[in-house]
């Protein structure tokens, strides 16, 4: 129950951020542009930092890469002036669209295990059928998402 609740509040905050279209990253980053185009120098934004010009530049060239800091994003921001947002977002859209498609590939492989078994006995089934046992057994993973899960 305390996992479903939680899911919940993470769908509706995923529901909002995923109606925000996908931009491209920019090359330098954002904090140059940023300050650039609001005609802020780097001596100005480290000074609101208070960092030093030389560390803010070795920021700013990190950024692009992918080297900084969470918190020093969110520093940033705070100087100027700005609201500092990360997500992680499904690539399948939603938490629960991506707890089936987990549960579908185990359901899958579970399946075809025992059925690679009854092949040996000489128990073959239908593949309508091993569909209908895979759907079945998708469903149920669902509803325990046992810890196995994601193994």
């Amino acid at each position: 129950m305390k996992r479903q609740i939680l899911k919940d509040s993470l769908e509706v905050r995923i529901r909002n951020f995923s109606e925000v279209p996908e931009l491209p990253p920019l090359r330098s980053g954002w904090v140059r542009p940023l300050r650039t185009a609001i005609g802020m120098s780097l001596r100005q934004l480290a000074s609101r930092m208070g960092v030093s010009i030389q560390n803010l530049q070795a920021l700013e060239s990190r950024e692009p890469e992918g080297n900084v800091t969470i918190a020093g994003l969110r520093r940033i921001a705070e100087s100027l002036d700005m609201d500092f947002t990360y997500a992680f977002l499904p690539r399948e859209g939603s938490l629960d669209a991506m707890i089936r498609k987990q549960a579908e590939s185990k359901a899958r492989e579970l399946v075809e295990r025992a059925h690679q078994t009854m092949l040996l006995e000489g128990q073959a089934v239908r593949e309508e059928l091993k569909e209908t046992m895979i759907r079945k057994r998708t469903e149920e993973l669902i509803q325990r998402i046992p810890r196995n899960l994601w193994d």
